[in-house]
C-alpha cells in the first residue's frame, strides 16, 4: 500500500502558478467506476446553440459568461463576456459580475485535457443542487452528467490522447458559487502514521521544515493566494477543503487534508492527501482575554495547545513545525513555532503578565482604600 501511495503522490504534480493549464495525467491504483464510452452522446450542446468559433485553448479553459432569458423567448441566452481562465471557478452575488443577474447566469467553459497514458481521473464539482442550479459535463461529446453535483461519477477512466472538456452551468440562485475540477486520482492515506515514511522517501534536505496553513471558513470554494516568506526548504501542510491554492513559493511537498482542493505551485512538488483535521490557535495569547480577579491577573494562554501541535506535526511528518499561517492574511508564517521563537514568546508573555499583575494589585489596593474611605464616611462619629 505504501509503495502505491508513493508512486501516485510522486506522479501527481500541481501546475506552476504562472501556467494556466489543466492538470497533467498520472496512473493510479484507484478502482475504475466509469468508462468514457459508457456515457451517451450529448445532444443540443451549447456550443452549437451559441455558434461559437470552435477555438479551444491549448491550456486552461475558454470561458463564456451568458445572461439567460425566459425559456419561452426565441433566444434563450446571449454572451455578455468571454475570457481564458486556468480553471472552472465562479463566485459572486446578485449582479456583481458583468452586471449579469445571478439568477440568470449561465456559464460555458471548454478546454483540452492531455492524457499521455491511460489513466484514472477524479471529478470534483461544488455548488450545484436542485435549488441552486443545473450543470452538464461533456467530455469528447459524451454527456457525463446532466443535473446536480451528486450525479457526478467519482472516477473516470480516460485513454491516452487529447480530450475536450465542456462544462455548461445554469445558476438559479441569488448567489453564484460553482467550481469544477478534473485531475488524476490519488489514493488518500488511511492514517497519519503513513505520512512520515512517505515524506522520508522523497529524501528531502536535512534542514527541511513544515509550515501549517489553515483556511478561513469563508474561503470555501474560492481561489486562495498564499505567499511563503522562507528561504529554508519546506513542506506545506494545508488544512481546508474545496479550495484552489495558488502557492507563491517553492514547497518541496504539499500535504492536504482535502481531496477536493487543487494546487498551483512552482517546482512541481508532489502532493499527498491524508484524512486528518488539525486545530490551532491564531495567537499564543490574547491580551483582550486578560482580566483582573481581585489582586491577581487571570490571563489564559495557548502555549500548551501550540506545543502539542508542534509535537504532533513532528511525529506525523518527521520534520519540525517552523510556523503556522491563516488565509485571512494570505502570508506564511503568521506565527513562528520553532523552539527559540516559542521561548521568546513565552518570555514576552511572562513580562506582560508581571506588568499587568502589578497593575491589578495596584488597582485592587486603590479600590480597597476607596472602600475604606466610603465606609469611614458613613460611620457615625463619636461625640466629644
Amino acid at each position: 500500500m505504501l509503495v502505491l501511495l508513493l508512486m501516485a503522490a510522486a506522479l501527481f504534480m500541481p501546475h506552476p502558478a504562472t501556467l494556466s493549464s489543466l492538470p497533467k495525467a498520472t496512473v493510479s491504483s484507484i478502482t475504475v467506476v466509469a468508462k468514457l464510452d459508457s456515457f451517451p452522446l450529448a445532444a443540443n450542446a451549447w456550443r452549437d446553440e451559441l455558434d461559437l468559433d470552435g477555438e479551444v485553448p491549448a491550456s486552461g479553459y475558454a470561458a463564456y459568461y451568458l445572461e439567460r432569458y425566459r425559456l419561452d423567448d426565441n433566444k434563450r441566452r446571449r454572451i455578455i463576456a468571454r475570457e481564458q481562465v486556468p480553471r472552472v471557478d465562479i463566485h459572486y452575488t446578485y449582479d456583481g459580475f458583468h452586471d449579469i443577474p445571478s439568477g440568470q447566469f449561465d456559464g460555458y467553459w471548454v478546454g483540452r485535457l492531455q492524457v499521455p497514458q491511460r489513466a484514472v481521473y477524479s471529478l470534483f464539482m461544488s455548488g450545484v443542487s436542485s435549488s441552486t442550479g443545473h450543470v452538464r459535463l461533456i467530455i469528447d461529446g459524451r454527456q457525463i452528467v446532466a443535473g446536480v453535483s451528486e450525479d457526478l461519477p467519482d472516477n473516470l477512466l480516460l485513454e491516452a490522447g487529447e480530450h475536450i472538456v465542456e462544462v455548461e452551468y445554469s445558476n438559479l440562485w441569488h448567489t453564484t458559487d460553482f467550481s469544477f475540477n478534473i485531475r488524476p486520482s490519488v489514493p488518500v492515506m488511511p492514517s497519519p502514521d503513513v505520512l512520515a515514511p512517505s515524506l522520508q522517501a522523497l529524501q528531502l534536505p536535512a534542514d527541511t521544515v513544515v509550515f501549517l496553513v489553515f483556511a478561513s471558513h469563508n474561503d470555501a470554494n474560492y481561489t486562495v493566494p498564499l505567499y511563503i516568506n522562507e528561504t529554508r526548504p519546506y513542506i506545506l501542510l494545508l488544512q481546508g477543503g474545496g479550495l484552489s491554492w495558488e502557492i507563491h513559493g517553492t514547497p518541496l511537498a504539499i500535504v492536504s487534508n482535502s481531496i477536493h482542493s487543487d494546487f498551483y505551485a512552482s517546482g512541481s512538488p508532489p502532493v499527498f492527501f491524508w484524512q486528518k483535521y488539525l486545530e490551532m490557535p491564531i495567537e499564543p495569547f490574547y491580551a483582550s482575554n486578560c482580566r483582573c480577579q481581585g489582586s491577581d491577573l487571570d490571563c489564559p494562554d495557548n502555549f500548551d495547545k501550540i506545543t502539542a501541535i508542534v509535537t504532533q506535526v513532528q511525529q506525523w511528518t518527521g520534520y519540525p513545525l517552523a510556523g503556522a499561517g491563516f488565509t485571512a492574511d494570505n502570508r506564511v508564517p503568521h506565527i513562528h513555532t520553532d523552539k527559540a521563537s516559542l521561548q521568546q514568546q513565552r518570555e514576552a508573555f511572562a513580562r506582560f503578565q508581571a506588568e499587568e499583575s502589578r497593575k491589578c494589585a495596584a488597582i485592587y489596593q486603590e479600590q480597597r482604600k476607596g472602600m475604606q474611605r466610603r465606609f469611614d464616611d458613613v460611620m457615625p462619629r463619636e461625640a466629644h
